[in-house]
């Protein structure tokens, strides 16, 4: 059986109840937290296979977030960002962190759920 624990990290309850919604559609197992310190805590507890980062770009130590949440010696667990932001550089500083996917809200539920059933190799009906 798969791991389709899912760790979302966000500042907005809002968003981050969405994208839960989203993906336990699917089958995922999601936990919500909003505190970097929590976020890192849930994941070593948890062994996610993702965790999504949504609403908020990661601060410039956010490489150590990236860090803490899966060293660089392994590409486990995934992580995504879904946020409003669009700018060239700041996709290219969380890809080179380590991120595996960046999308933008408004987001593609049906790209959101083939992503993360790809990732989570979760067969979708």
């Amino acid at each position: 059986m798969s791991n389709n624990r899912v760790v979302i990290f966000s500042l907005h309850d809002q968003s981050a109840a969405f994208i839960e919604g989203v993906l336990s559609s699917i089958g995922c197992e999601v936990t919500k937290c909003n505190c970097t310190d929590q976020a890192i805590i849930l994941c070593r507890e948890q062994n996610p296979a993702l965790v999504v980062i949504l609403n908020h770009t990661l601060p410039i130590n956010g490489s150590e977030l990236i860090r803490n949440i899966r060293p660089s010696s392994q590409r486990h667990p995934a992580i995504y960002v879904i946020s409003w932001q669009q700018n060239e550089q700041v996709v290219l500083s969380l890809l080179e962190m380590g991120v595996d996917q960046y999308m933008t809200f408004p987001i593609c539920i049906h790209r959101l759920h083939t992503k993360v059933a790809e990732t989570l190799k979760i067969e979708l009906s």
